[in-house]
């Protein structure tokens, strides 16, 4: 039996399981490169702060931090900026900062969830139709057949 024959039995709720599978699949895709080593704690840009850091050059670490795209950049980048405003300022936008990143990294979860959530419900209502649809059969059916149950 092919694809196409599976899709065709399982009716018009099969369609529906596709698609929310292949939305599934963009999300989880997505998510995974968005949420790469690289785009969130690249190692170049990790060691190059570290070494301006420890050297005491806190402006071209700030520098390092603005050309570079990555969450390790934005968080740093507002702990530099805030340096004057003593140790408890820069913990606190280190904080926030990481706070929106998070949620920013979270993206697309609720999607994910939404389809674990539905995919099963759409497979249990095929089913619940699939037993209607038997139960029609066999009580219209003067002389019933095990034949007829495996139709539904």
């Amino acid at each position: 039996m092919s694809l196409m024959e599976l899709f065709e039995r399982g009716g018009p709720l099969m369609w529906a399981i596709f698609v929310a599978s292949v939305v599934a699949v963009a999300f989880f895709l997505e998510r995974i490169r968005a949420l790469s080593r690289g785009r969130i704690l690249p190692d170049q840009v990790r060691d190059a702060l570290f070494k301006h850091l420890e050297a005491g050059d806190g402006q071209r670490a700030l520098q390092l931090c603005r050309e570079n795209v990555s969450v390790l950049s934005r968080v740093c980048e507002s702990g530099l900026r805030n340096r004057p405003g003593g140790r408890a300022r820069v913990k606190e936008a280190m904080e926030d900062t990481g706070r929106v990143e998070v949620g920013a990294m979270e993206w697309g979860t609720g999607a994910l969830a939404t389809v674990a959530a539905i995919a099963p419900l759409l497979g249990l209502l095929g089913t619940v139709t699939g037993m209607i649809k038997v139960f029609r059969d066999v009580a219209g059916a003067e002389f019933p057949d095990i034949s007829l149950l495996a139709n539904g």
